[in-house]
């Protein structure tokens, strides 16, 4: 069809995004045959879809057959789903990464949920001036105080802190 997906070239690294993401067919709205007439799970006819005036071919400002919703990431938007939502990334990936579906895909070197953590043995470098000009705008001005934890030598503790676990979890339980 005219607006399919088509996917990264073989051989590419895992996470590569698509050449072209494609028109969206979510779970309502999947079609009930294939183009041979053998019957599928879904409901709406093959044509509506993939006709001349289907779903999958019509150029943006036309009007399809029939208009299919655009997907349940919510990352697509507008008539045609045309249109991408800015993704909202965690800390903006520490800016130390690149933010791909509301996920981080993190800077080499860098890992975790927001890129904040630096792999073992290697020297932590300042952010780049390019992904500062990148964001810029798009951050308000942060005030930056002293930690007092990074004091040397650090302030004697004035009452008892609370104890407070923080796990690192593996990506398929973010």
């Amino acid at each position: 069809s005219k607006y399919a997906r088509i996917p990264a070239p073989p051989g590419s690294p895992p996470g590569t995004p698509p050449l072209r993401e494609g028109r969206p067919l979510d779970m309502e709205c999947q079609p009930a045959t294939d183009k041979h007439g053998n019957k599928a799970f879904g409901q709406i006819e093959y044509e509506k879809l993939y006709g001349e005036k289907g779903w999958c071919n019509v150029d943006v400002g036309e009007e399809p057959v029939h208009a299919c919703p655009c997907g349940l990431d919510d990352s697509l938007w507008g008539t045609w789903c045309e249109m991408r939502k800015a993704s909202e990334c965690l800390n903006q990936c520490s800016l130390r990464g690149t933010c791909v579906r509301n996920m981080c895909r993190c800077d080499p070197g860098w890992y975790g949920t927001a890129c904040e953590r630096k792999r073992a043995g290697e020297q932590a470098e300042p952010v780049s001036s390019a992904r500062r000009k990148e964001l810029k705008g798009s951050l308000s001005v942060v005030t930056q105080y002293p930690v007092p934890a990074a004091q040397h030598p650090p302030p004697a503790p004035s009452r008892k802190r609370p104890l407070i676990y923080v796990y690192d979890m593996p990506s398929e339980f973010n």
